[in-house]
């Protein structure tokens, strides 16, 4: 008998009944998945124990335009490098409500993972499973569990998050961009503060681009600038105006239209100077934008901030800018001081994949969590 099929059919027939909460019956079916997992634990015969530790990556698997998702390349392309059983779990391709639920935990149980990784997790947004399901799972299988947070920069985002800082059930909190790391957490306990993780950034991949020496572009900038961002579009019209005798490539427009990740990765190696703008909604962070420009070969010129420099130093291996002004100045010196702009440029990307490469980010991430 086809075991996920009788589910499906209970839960049908339970969801006719109206007067019984959907959250109510959920949780029952769920509990079908536990314990015809308790009972393969007790009856099944024992198997090959696996030498192996178990990955179970949780992220998204598209972006816009059904473009891949930039976790495949910041998680499991890394991952999958290194030498761990790894197993996949896609919370955009999933869409039935209960499903997700169901699937989630069938996965976790198939699998037993040492760690499960949830990147870009949203309890308010029934594509994901619940908190307390991840703390049942906790309490069953005692894995690791950690998490991965790829934007940050409001002053709400601990509360946001809150109800999952919890040191007994949930092991690490993977901040990418640095912020959360300057607010106040005077009202957190010291165990749930060793949950917290700022020394990850974006791991991106310094094969992505082609090193060429004849560079076709002046200087470039593709991102957004709407909403918050706003102010980025006022810097790209004064750069517009007063570099009309330069080669530039700017593309300040919502992420829909932007240019293929292709497209996007030739031109940046084609440019002597790439822009970062570093402010987010309330706060600075350090951006994927600014590792992978300066990978690219451009020297990075970065709005000035307190994040970029946990890692990298302002005039070594990229320059701060302090407004417009400062910033057309610096492009027009940097243009014609090839050398040093040449140096900059080169000691930043030779600093990034010799201490911040994916490799060296996840190695230690994962000693941290005891997976290696």
């Amino acid at each position: 008998m086809n075991f996920k099929l009788v589910i499906f059919k209970i839960y049908n027939i339970l969801k006719r009944l109206s007067h019984i909460p959907f959250f109510a019956l959920s949780w029952f079916l769920l509990s079908i998945v536990i314990l015809k997992y308790l009972f393969q634990l007790i009856y099944q015969k024992k198997k090959t124990k696996i030498s192996k530790q178990t990955i179970l990556i949780c992220s998204n698997a598209y972006y816009y335009l059904e473009e891949n998702s930039p976790e495949i390349d910041y998680i499991h392309y890394w991952l999958n490098k290194l030498d761990f059983n790894i197993h996949e779990f896609y919370w955009d391709k999933i869409k039935n409500r209960f499903s997700i639920q169901y699937k989630f935990l069938d996965k976790v149980f198939n699998t037993k993972p040492d760690l499960i990784l949830l990147s870009a997790y949203s309890q308010h947004n029934f594509n994901y499973p619940s908190s307390l399901l991840l703390k049942l799972i906790k309490k069953i299988i005692n894995s690791k569990i950690a998490f991965i947070w790829w934007d940050t920069g409001t002053n709400d985002f601990l509360q946001t998050i809150n109800h999952l800082i919890d040191h007994k059930y949930f092991d690490l909190h993977i901040f990418t961009d640095r912020p959360a790391a300057d607010i106040d957490v005077n009202n957190i306990s010291k165990l749930n503060k060793e949950t917290f993780y700022f020394d990850f950034n974006s791991p991106e991949r310094s094969d992505r681009f082609k090193l060429i020496d004849k560079k076709k572009y002046d200087v470039v900038f593709f991102g957004s600038a709407n909403s918050y961002r706003s102010y980025r579009f006022e810097f790209i019209k004064f750069l517009e105006n007063n570099l009309k005798n330069y080669k530039t490539f700017f593309l300040a427009t919502d992420r829909k239209h932007q240019v293929s990740v292709k497209e996007h990765d030739l031109i940046l190696s084609q440019a002597k100077i790439g822009l970062n703008f570093s402010f987010s909604v309330d706060k600075h962070q350090l951006k994927g934008r600014a590792i992978y420009t300066m990978l690219s070969g451009a020297l990075l010129l970065e709005s000035k901030n307190n994040q970029i420099t946990h890692c990298f130093i302002n005039g070594e291996d990229f320059v701060f800018f302090d407004n417009k002004n400062d910033l057309l100045n610096k492009i027009k010196y940097y243009l014609n001081h090839e050398n040093e702009r040449i140096k900059i440029a080169r000691s930043g990307r030779a600093k990034y994949i010799a201490k911040y490469s994916g490799e060296a980010q996840w190695g230690k991430l994962l000693k941290k969590l005891k997976i290696i």
